[in-house]
């Protein structure tokens, strides 16, 4: 895991997790596209994809968090001590509650 993540904050071995090459992000906007793309399938089918890469998303973010605050439990770092992390924090509230 080659990132600019762990060259910025001096730690290479720190890097984004990617999940099959491709980084969680991306798949917020493959579901937000989703309808835009694949207009040939059948509707139903487009809701159940959709859904489905929700839960996923949902998934990986409860994970992240996990991890997050496992790292900062074991290192004695404060937990969602800048803007970064609040904000991470109430986006992902807001992304779980949405229909």
């Amino acid at each position: 895991m080659n990132s600019s993540y762990g060259k910025i904050y001096g730690r290479p071995e720190l890097g984004r997790e990617e999940v099959g090459g491709l980084k969680p992000a991306a798949l917020v906007w493959e579901t937000i596209t989703i309808f835009r793309v694949l207009r040939l399938i059948k509707k139903v089918h487009l809701i159940r994809l959709h859904a489905t890469l929700h839960v996923c998303l949902i998934a990986f973010a409860i994970g992240g968090f996990v991890t997050s605050f496992d790292l900062h439990y074991a290192t004695g770092l404060p937990h969602l001590r800048n803007m970064h992390g609040l904000m991470g924090m109430i986006t992902m509230i807001f992304f779980c509650m949405q229909k």
